[in-house]
C-alpha cells in the first residue's frame, strides 16, 4: 500500500518554506529602507539623520536558492562574502534608482483606428 501522506506533507513543507522565504526577503528589504524613526514623528529630523537618509547606501546580501533564505553581508559584525559559491550575491541601493539610461528609439507607428460615429448636428447659425 503506497504512503499517500508523504507527497502531501512534502508539498505543504515546500509551500511553507517558499512563503517563509518570501516573507524573510520582504522583511530584510523593508528593514534596509531609510525611514524616519517613531521618536521623530512630527518634528524635523536632525542634520545627521537627514544626511543618513539622503545618502545613497548599498545593501548587499546573499540568497540561498535551496531554502529561499536571504542574509545580509558586508555590514559591521557580518560576513564579508557569501558563505558558499552556491549562494547568490545580490545588492540594491536605498536611493531607489541609479543614473537614468539613454532614451530609447521611437517605436513603430500604430495601426490606423476605426472612424468614430458621426456627432450630433450643431445649432443653426445666425
Amino acid at each position: 500500500m503506497p504512503n499517500l501522506t508523504r507527497p502531501f506533507s512534502s508539498l505543504l513543507l515546500t509551500r511553507a518554506t517558499s512563503s517563509l522565504s518570501l516573507a524573510a526577503f520582504v522583511v530584510i528589504a523593508l528593514a534596509a529602507l531609510p525611514v524616519k524613526g517613531l521618536s521623530q514623528a512630527g518634528t524635523a529630523p536632525s542634520q545627521s539623520v537627514a544626511q543618513s537618509v539622503a545618502a545613497d547606501s548599498l545593501i548587499e546580501a546573499c540568497y540561498v536558492a535551496s531554502t529561499g533564505v536571504v542574509y545580509l553581508i558586508k555590514e559591521p559584525g557580518l560576513k564579508a562574502f557569501c558563505a558558499t559559491q552556491r549562494h547568490i550575491y545580490l545588492s540594491w541601493r536605498t536611493s531607489g534608482a541609479g543614473v537614468p539610461g539613454p532614451i530609447g528609439p521611437a517605436g513603430a507607428a500604430g495601426a490606423i483606428g476605426l472612424a468614430g460615429p458621426v456627432g450630433p448636428a450643431g445649432a443653426a447659425g445666425a
